[in-house]
This record gives C-alpha cells, sequence and structure tokens, in this order.
C-alpha cells in the first residue's frame, strides 16, 4: 500500500 508513504509525503510537503 503505497498509500501511507503517498500520504506521510503529502504533509511532509505541506509543513515544508
Amino acid at each position: 500500500m503505497k498509500t501511507i508513504i503517498f500520504s506521510c509525503l503529502l504533509v511532509a510537503a505541506l509543513t515544508a
């Protein structure tokens, strides 16, 4: 499931 990794990446990019 790459959904979790994608979500983590999205959150990281938003909080960056």
